[in-house]
């Protein structure tokens, strides 16, 4: 069952302070360039569940339309680790953090996947429990050249790729069809 998170003001607290503490650390480091390199990273990155965790919505661009509209446990995640943001800000523990993993257009086809996986782990262990579906956009457009391009997304590195487009290459760049300028990845995680 997708459930949905539960902020936490108290965590988000501690880690304000141990962005302070950051910031503090880096003013007093010796080398100038990499302290101003982590304090403009810092700045920009705020420690804020909204920022981490945004409810999904459809922006439009997808290749195909989103076909269901509850889209609740289904975040477009903006962080880099899925167990530490979730046991960071939210009231919710992470139990396993990569239940299942790939590559969708659109939150519809993300569900359609957790909905047959969860169907495989209940009837198979009789599994029961509450997950988050976390989504994070690739854009075709954010690179431009070909080395930017090298070592960039490739489909069978991030579980595959199960929306509708016919894909043909190991990178997503080299693919022909100009219309897939976006697709998400996602990560469902199982939570307490």
């Amino acid at each position: 069952m997708l459930v949905n998170l539960s902020k936490s003001k108290k965590k988000v607290k501690i880690l304000r302070q141990l962005r302070k503490w950051s910031l503090r650390r880096v003013e007093n480091h010796s080398e100038q360039k990499w302290a101003a390199e982590q304090k403009k990273w810092w700045k920009a990155h705020p420690f804020k569940f909204e920022y981490v965790f945004k409810p999904y919505t459809p922006c439009g661009d997808e290749y195909v339309p989103d076909t269901m509209t509850d889209f609740t446990g289904v975040y477009l995640f903006a962080g880099y680790d899925e167990k530490q943001a979730i046991d960071g800000l939210t009231k919710n523990r992470c139990i396993e953090d990569l239940v299942d993993y790939g590559c969708v257009d659109n939150a519809s086809q993300a569900i359609e996947c957790f909905n047959e996986h969860f169907k495989y782990l209940h009837e198979e262990y009789g599994e029961k429990g509450n997950y988050v579906i976390l989504m994070r956009p690739m854009r075709r457009s954010h690179v431009h050249t070909f080395e930017e391009a090298m070592g960039t997304f490739r489909w069978h590195k991030n579980g595959g790729y199960s929306g509708k487009a016919n894909v043909c290459s190991e990178y997503f760049l080299d693919e022909p069809d100009e219309r897939l300028t976006l697709v998400y990845t996602y990560t469902v995680c199982k939570v307490a």
